[in-house]
């Protein structure tokens, strides 16, 4: 898909604390967003290297969930909104999917390739 941001992007407001975590780390609800989505960004544990294939599975807040089929996919590489100083340097670099597990659910993930050396996956929302 094309490089540029994701249409929903823009209803989602920033994250103040990141990974799904209040300030004093413990976990929080989800932020609902306009289209009826649940907002998480909270750090996944994958059984693949690459991209999400069928039968895969990830396990979120201690839960296994079998991917049954990858809905969608696109990369970004926008800058965040708080650098003042924009440049290539300081750029997100985020593969995303939209899958569908085997229980039913829709969700969309990505995984951050800001760090080289150890790319993280998250749970960026829950669409269904």
């Amino acid at each position: 898909m094309s490089g540029a941001s994701h249409p929903e992007d823009a209803s989602l407001g920033p994250d103040p604390y990141g990974e799904g975590q209040n300030r004093k780390g413990a976990s929080r609800p989800a932020w609902p967003t306009r289209e009826g989505a649940e907002f998480f960004c909270e750090k996944l544990k994958v059984s693949w290297q690459g991209a999400p294939q069928e039968g895969e599975t990830f396990t979120w807040r201690g839960k296994e969930y079998e991917i049954r089929t990858v809905l969608t996919s696109w990369r970004e590489w926008r800058t965040p909104a708080t650098v003042a100083h924009k440049s290539w340097r300081t750029r997100r670099h985020r593969n995303f999917y939209h899958i569908r597990t085997h229980s039913g659910e829709t969700f969309e993930i990505f995984l951050d390739r800001t760090n080289k050396a150890k790319p993280e996956w998250f749970l960026r929302k829950r669409l269904s």
